[in-house]
């Protein structure tokens, strides 16, 4: 478990540096750049992400099921399908290119951003090589070198006299040389590890690529059918509120959204240990059962951490605002189901079952919409809240059903329910406590649910042994 811990603290630094880097830049292109050059940016940089990815056609998932299930190098698997993602992020770029110049001329910074894009896609590759091999302190360089020297980027070009006019084009322009630094260093991980190898000429052939793109493609799309369903709620909200409101429910969304901190390292650990895992003398059944239960004791006491110290974080993102716990508590528990269907996903993610990934994502998302189309209009926020509470939990129940039809797992169903229950009945009653301020009770609670969950935790694994 120590390995495992190893690995898990690699991709939390990765994600930390990102999250991070992403926030502190934020105050500084908004002061460093014109309002309207910033809205551009806005608009822009969610573009770059998605063309990435999607110019892959999900091979950076196809990579991982190679190495995982087949027993492919990870470095091997990388340079086999290192030309096809050459050419298909090319074709990408020039695709988001042209089609940007046509629909925003003169908005589009088009040559900087193909280039981010492409490079983009193949540091995304590198690092699929990084996750199949277990080699997360390594990604986190690569991570850090993209991301924080962007923000050191950003950082110089508002603090020094530097001669880049304060223009979108000129950040995405920033973007391509940190980009470029980050790929650089995945690369070379890739190539050092050939090297050490010794493996003979490499060949790209076509049943290798389409074997890649027929495992990852249905997880790509179902990755971003949850990126559309994760905003979706804010602008069926915008058309039935007023536009404070909408800022109001954006401000619980981050709060809510801290749960990711920790569940974005878990999600980017577990494919490869699933992987490996599944070959255990008891097909990983163990494993997988003190895996979920350990991440659901962990998610659960985060969620209540947050909802007791929801009011001082809502007041410290906006002093004006206070806070709707109800509404805060359903936007917890979308969170943690989200997170928690990616670690319960073992079935799904065996090779030519991941298009059940990818009709989860479709229902779930369906199901989102619809409640948010019915309830908003009549109850506004909340039940934009309670819409997205309640669409997670089905997303994750019908992960969970098709994954436990391909291949059954004896999840602690049991323990989870009782440690809702009690995590439930203690954050409403130390809500209610007299004489103790948000962040006392936060701590009593996170006190409390650390021996509990440890306990729950030990006692289910040595019952089943």
């Amino acid at each position: 478990m120590s390995r495992h811990l190893r690995d898990i603290l690699g991709y939390a630094v990765a994600a930390a540096v990102q999250a991070g880097a992403a926030l502190l830049a934020v105050p500084l292109l908004t002061r460093w750049l014109s309002p309207a050059e910033f809205g551009y940016w806005s608009l822009l940089e969610p573009l770059f992400v998605m063309g990435a990815q999607v110019s892959l056609l999900g091979v950076n998932h196809g990579l991982l099921r190679s190495v995982g299930e087949d027993g492919t190098a990870p470095a091997v698997a990388w340079r086999g399908l290192l030309p096809w993602a050459l050419g298909s992020a090319a074709a990408a770029a020039l695709i988001f290119g042209v089609a940007g110049r046509l629909a925003a001329p003169g908005l589009l910074p088009v040559l900087p951003f193909m280039l981010a894009l492409w490079l983009e896609a193949q540091s995304l590759l590198a690092l699929a090589a990084l996750r199949a091999a277990n080699r997360s302190f390594p990604f986190a360089a690569v991570v850090t070198a993209k991301s924080g020297t962007f923000l050191l980027v950003v950082a110089a070009a508002f603090f020094l006299p530097l001669p880049f006019a304060p223009t979108a084009a000129n950040v995405a322009w920033m973007l391509v040389g940190t980009t470029l630094l980050g790929t650089t260093v995945g690369v070379l991980w890739c190539l050092g590890d050939l090297r050490r190898l010794a493996v003979p000429a490499a060949t790209a052939r076509w049943p290798g690529y389409a074997s890649a793109v027929g495992y990852g493609a249905p997880l790509m799309l179902a990755g971003l059918m949850t990126a559309v369903t994760i905003t979706a709620d804010r602008y069926v909200l915008a058309a039935h509120v007023a536009a404070a409101d909408v800022g109001r429910y954006v401000v619980l969304v981050k709060v809510a959204s801290a749960i990711n901190l920790m569940a974005t390292p878990l999600n980017m650990w577990f494919p490869s240990a699933r992987f490996k895992h599944v070959k255990d003398a008891d097909g990983g059944a163990r494993f997988f059962r003190r895996c979920a239960l350990a991440v659901f004791a962990l998610l659960a006491g985060v969620a209540g951490v947050l909802w007791l110290v929801g009011p001082a974080l809502v007041e410290l993102l906006n002093p004006t605002q206070s806070v709707d716990r109800a509404a805060l508590g359903w936007l917890l528990v979308g969170s943690v189901a989200t997170a928690l269907a990616g670690i319960m996903n073992v079935g799904i993610l065996a090779g030519g079952r991941t298009k059940w990934s990818l009709y989860a994502a479709l229902a779930t998302g369906a199901l989102q919409i619809a409640l948010l189309v019915v309830l908003t209009p009549r109850w506004g926020l909340p039940a934009a809240a309670l819409s997205t509470g309640l669409a997670g939990c089905v997303g994750l129940g019908l992960q969970n059903f098709w994954s436990q039809r391909l291949q059954p797992v004896p999840f602690a169903y049991a323990t989870m329910a009782a440690l809702t229950a009690t995590a439930l009945t203690t954050v409403f009653g130390l809500a209610h406590v007299q004489g103790l301020g948000d962040v006392q009770r936060a701590l009593a609670f996170a006190a409390a649910w650390s021996a509990l969950a440890f306990i729950a935790v030990r006692w289910d694994d040595a019952r089943r042994t």
